[in-house]
């Protein structure tokens, strides 16, 4: 049943019907009847009474007895009290209160009859305290209605009712009557009172389950619920679509496991048919990116992970292996033709030597390879699908901040993002994205499946054009972003340039500058383009000025700033050839 909406004026309501409701029930404890309707030849308690719909009609049909409704929701008991009032019923009176306090509001014995109707189920074990049928609850009913008093349960819940039986039983009551079928079949003696509720139930050709029980021989103990199942999905029917009505409080559990099923016949069926599972993966570049791709799919993939490379740096890589985070990597390094059509292949080489490793790419490369390169910049997909065909490469990028350490890396894994993939179309549901989830979730590499991958590729372009290249020509740390503002309006302006540029390629990365990722450790550390000046290496300038110089002049955009990185950083790199030694 969904949860009633509070009405503006709830509390003028209240107020209005405030003769039908009970403001300290614990001062009307064991004088009721004498209180509110004397002469009254017995209470009755409806117990979670709702919007007072049963309430009203059965005290209409029993003018001598007092009914009291308790609920904890202050906006049914005034919808409850209003119609008491409206419809001229003295004998109601209603609470605003937790079932928990009913002790506190009745002496033993005072109540002839508690009615249980279409009660909250709380699906989960963990809640089955909360059931107004659970057994420790029943106990205390006993002593509410004492010997010759009873409790009416109404339920269109069968899998409630079928636990509500094992309670019962366990508290020690006597079945009086029972039916699952209350409305064409309903027990001797029983008042069929119609909720509005019922009546619903009854359109929908909905059955309602309903008991009777009297307090019988009491357990000698408190009663046990060793054996008895506590989540209300255990008395769910194993066919779920046999269900004709989806009982109140069900809708979310029955509606979850049949979407389980749904799930696990759909993925059934995709194996089935044959979709690509990543079981072996080869990484290409081994530096910092590639290590951590090495480190990160180890366990997951055992002999199945493979190191490309020939000459040799694949001797070098053999006997001396790579260290993440101190520790030493047991790599398998094959050659291109080794690992011929392997399920996923990554390119972790710099952009630099992409070129010149096209013809490794496509000995890899067979009829079932998906390749991600995780090369900085937005044109190394282009380029490998241009040797090996567009339907192998799926655009990726890397955030991670890590920094050499002798013949390894070392990075924060609690801090890295790790990789992000997707779609050029933004699906998210086909079979290759469906299978680097399951690759990805079984191991240790940070995973991001994007819907927009271009603007999250090129943004993160941007992050590398703005922060790498004044830092690498200016030699400060990264908290010089920070603590300069001569060093943020390089930024943005970087940044800016990337903007116009991907607007005229129809990309739209707003500000990019908002969303950047640094992740650095210190204020001292170093982005790859200033480590590799440091390191006496050529950089990628190409790749990241270089571009936009070239798609600047392409597309009619001018990019100065990045011009200026560019033969700047370009110059720093001469200056390590030693192209400036004059002496």
């Amino acid at each position: 049943m969904a949860r009633q909406r509070k009405p503006t004026n709830l509390w003028k309501t209240l107020e209005r019907y405030q003769d039908a409701i009970v403001a300290e029930p614990e001062a009307c404890k064991g004088k009721w009847a004498e209180t509110f309707l004397l002469g009254a030849r017995e209470v009755r308690l409806d117990l979670g009474c709702g919007k007072g719909a049963f309430l009203a009609k059965a005290a209409a049909a029993n003018p001598d007895v007092l009914f009291v409704g308790i609920d904890v929701s202050d906006t049914c008991v005034a919808h409850a009290a209003e119609k008491a009032v409206e419809q001229g019923l003295p004998n109601v009176q209603t609470v605003i209160a937790d079932a928990d306090r009913i002790a506190e509001f009745f002496t033993p014995g005072e109540l002839s009859c508690i009615y249980l109707n279409f009660n909250s189920p709380f699906p989960k074990a963990k809640h089955a305290w909360r059931r107004l049928a659970y057994a420790d609850r029943l106990m205390t009913y006993r002593e509410l209605v004492g010997p010759e008093g009873t409790v009416d349960l109404r339920t269109d819940n069968s899998v409630y009712w079928a636990y509500a039986l094992t309670q019962f039983r366990i508290a020690g009551y006597e079945i009086l009557g029972q039916t699952e079928d209350l409305h064409n079949h309903p027990f001797p003696g029983y008042e069929l009172h119609r909720s509005e509720y019922d009546e619903k139930l009854v359109a929908k050709g909905a059955q309602v389950y309903a008991l009777r029980a009297r307090p019988g021989k009491a357990p000698s103990e408190a009663p046990s619920q060793e054996g008895i199942a506590q989540s209300l999905v255990d008395y769910l029917p194993e066919d779920l679509e046999s269900l004709d009505h989806i009982p109140y409080g069900m809708e979310d559990t029955v509606e979850n496991f049949l979407n389980r099923k749904r799930n696990a016949e759909k993925k059934a069926r995709r194996q089935a048919q044959g979709e690509p599972a990543i079981r072996s993966v080869a990484v290409m570049g081994a530096g910092a990116v590639g290590s951590y791709f090495l480190w990160g799919l180890a366990d997951t993939l055992g002999d199945k992970l493979y190191t490309v490379a020939t000459g040799a740096r694949a001797d070098r890589l053999r006997e001396q292996g790579i260290f993440v985070n101190g520790e030493r990597l047991s790599l398998q390094v094959v050659s291109p033709e080794e690992a011929h059509n392997v399920d996923l292949l990554i390119v972790a080489t710099k952009f630099g030597a992409l070129e010149e490793s096209l013809p490794d790419i496509k000995a890899v490369v067979g009829p079932n390879t998906l390749v991600l390169s995780v090369l900085n910049g937005v044109s190394s997909e282009d380029i490998i699908a241009r040797a090996v065909g567009r339907k192998h490469v799926m655009p990726a990028f890397i955030k991670i901040a890590s920094e050499r350490d002798g013949n390894g890396i070392r990075f924060v894994p609690e801090r890295t993002p790790g990789i992000f993939y997707g779609e050029v179309s933004g699906k998210m549901r086909t079979a290759r994205m469906w299978a680097l989830k399951q690759l990805f979730g079984h191991s240790k590499v940070g995973f991001n499946p994007c819907k927009d991958i271009m603007v999250q590729q090129w943004t993160k372009y941007a992050l590398n054009v703005s922060h790498n290249l004044p830092q690498a020509i200016l030699g400060v740390g990264v908290g010089a972003y920070e603590d300069s503002a001569h060093m943020k309006a390089l930024q943005q302006a970087l940044a800016q340039e990337v903007v116009a540029v991907a607007a005229a390629k129809g990309i739209d990365i707003a500000d990019p500058v908002a969303h950047l990722y640094t992740a650095a450790a210190t204020k001292a550390a170093r982005f790859s383009t200033l480590q590799d000046l440091d390191a006496g290496r050529h950089t990628e300038v190409d790749l990241f000025a270089g571009d936009m110089v070239k798609m600047g002049a392409e597309l009619g955009v001018p990019v100065p700033f990045c011009e200026f990185c560019l033969h700047a950083i370009h110059v720093l790199e001469e200056k390590n050839d030693g192209l400036f030694n004059y002496e």
